[in-house]
């Protein structure tokens, strides 16, 4: 199933959505699927900016950068893992790294977590994390917050789900592009 690309601006970097459309990408942004995204030359910038502007963002906002505490990377960490976290290396990649779900746990691939830094805004992965369903209905994204408030790692933050996807959004910040 090919992407909803209906909330692009809100959830992309222009530059990193400029440097897609132009064909100059490292990587496939979805490397799973059959189709890519075709390269739009001499328009990428001004269709990204459109998108943005579109979405009322400053299409020259610079990517934050963010200082993370080693123990706040640590506790990053931890919540990507199966056993003391939410498991998201199940499907997400970390670099040159594959995701570490097999063929039965594997319901589908993420986008590698070495692209997210440069990817996507703050601002939309607040609201993914919270509900993925509610941004993308087909998604296969679970709901790690029943509640809006906590999640099931009770022993992190205790529980608080604003703070345990605070942590993870400045691990992934910590990410380098190695691909």
């Amino acid at each position: 199933r090919l992407p909803n690309i209906g909330q692009v601006g809100n959830k992309l970097h222009t530059q990193w959505m400029q440097e897609l459309f132009a064909g100059n990408s490292k990587a496939p942004s979805r490397p799973w699927l059959k189709t890519r995204m075709p390269a739009f030359g001499g328009y990428a910038k001004s269709l990204a900016h459109g998108l943005t502007n579109q979405a009322g963002i400053d299409h020259d906002a610079a990517i934050p950068s963010t200082n993370v505490a080693p123990a706040e990377l640590k506790i990053g960490q931890q919540l990507l893992s199966q056993n003391q976290g939410l498991d998201c290396r199940q499907c997400h990649g970390i670099g040159n790294e594959p995701p570490r779900g097999d063929d039965k746990t594997q319901i589908v691939l993420g986008v590698n977590f070495s692209e997210s830094k440069k990817r996507i805004r703050k601002e939309y992965y607040d609201r993914w994390m919270m509900d993925p369903l509610r941004i993308d209905p087909q998604t296969k994204m679970p709901k790690y917050s029943a509640d809006g408030k906590t999640t099931k790692i009770g022993d992190i933050h205790k529980g608080d789900a604003k703070k345990q996807f605070d942590a993870l959004w400045k691990f992934l910040q910590s990410v380098p592009d190695d691909r």
